[in-house]
């Protein structure tokens, strides 16, 4: 369950962070 939610977290994590990232390369451009 532990490694089930930590997993959960980090994906949630990286979804926005992604999203971000794009923008910025796309600013830099």
């Amino acid at each position: 369950l532990r490694d089930g939610s930590l997993h959960q977290g980090s994906v949630t994590s990286m979804d926005p962070n992604e999203g971000t990232f794009i923008l910025h390369s796309e600013a830099d451009r």
